[in-house]
């Protein structure tokens, strides 16, 4: 019995004037891999798990319930074949 492939959704958040972000972002289009781009405030923060405030990256991919900080296209690449193996 064949199963359908498992869907898994694919998210990029980006910042304005950011050209790794734009690097992703044609990445994943030349692929026509279909995602959600967000795009992130100039001034960001986080919190860690202690409280403090940590500033986010950008480009951040999100593959399920993998992430991937900085375009690193090897490291796209590898989330997204794993995401699609389940």
């Amino acid at each position: 019995m064949r199963t359908s492939p498992r869907t898994y959704r694919v998210w990029l958040y980006t910042r304005s004037g950011c050209p790794e972000c734009d690097e992703a972002r044609q990445w994943l289009t030349a692929r026509s891999i279909p995602f959600t781009e967000e795009l992130i405030p100039a001034n960001p923060l986080g919190t860690s798990g202690s409280g403090e405030t940590t500033p986010i990256g950008t480009p951040l991919l999100v593959v399920g319930d993998r992430a991937v900080y900085g375009f690193r296209p090897v490291a796209f690449e590898l989330a997204l074949r794993r995401a699609q193996s389940g």
